[in-house]
């Protein structure tokens, strides 16, 4: 009965608001940007009226995303994001906007030579360095660390990870602020 309750509010919600794509000017490669659009429903049927933008993704021509802008529901500019890639199509660099187009924070990243994430450096917006994310992998490619630390390279944060032959995850290890063990995951798997 509680599933039958549960998936009814599921559904009513989701008949609530629905979403559209407006994909637009195309060029060679793809699309050029993608707007969304939020509707409600009145009656079951979706409200034209009720229309609003809230979201606009422009590509480049290798059909990476180089820029979201997100908006109010007055369609004003609640943030925007802008992203640079490497040759390998990694996202290199994330810069967050505030509405009036200056710049809140930025992400740097950094690659191993088989496109895992090894570094995630964040700054502020006056591009002192707030904190940075490590991130290390056995030679199977599964991460076996990932550390974040603050700007003085104290650790804010630190996990291990042990894997059975399988590659599944088999312990996860939390560290605390002075890289000592907090707490132990186990992972038991059934067939």
């Amino acid at each position: 009965m509680k599933k039958i309750i549960l998936l009814s509010a599921l559904i009513i919600f989701l008949l609530q608001i629905s979403f559209s794509y407006s994909q637009n000017t195309l060029k060679d490669g793809g699309y050029k940007s993608c707007t969304l659009y939020k509707y409600c429903y009145k009656n079951k049927a979706i409200d034209t009226a009720s229309k609003v933008k809230t979201e606009i993704h422009k590509f480049d021509d290798k059909r990476n995303i180089i820029e979201e802008v997100f908006y109010n529901p007055d369609s004003t500019v609640q943030s925007r994001k802008a992203y640079k890639y490497d040759d390998k199509k990694n996202i290199t660099e994330e810069a967050c906007f505030y509405p009036d187009s200056s710049r809140n924070t930025r992400k740097t990243f950094a690659y191993n030579d088989k496109g895992k994430k090894t570094e995630e450096i964040i700054y502020f917006s006056n591009n002192s360095i707030n904190s940075k994310n490590i991130y290390k992998y056995n030679d199977k490619g599964n991460i076996i660390e990932e550390a974040s630390y603050y700007s003085d390279g104290s650790v804010n944060s630190k996990f291990t990870y042990k894997y059975d032959e399988k590659g599944n995850v088999i312990e996860k290890t939390e560290y605390n602020k002075l890289d000592e063990p907090k707490y132990k995951t186990v992972y038991t798997y059934f067939k």
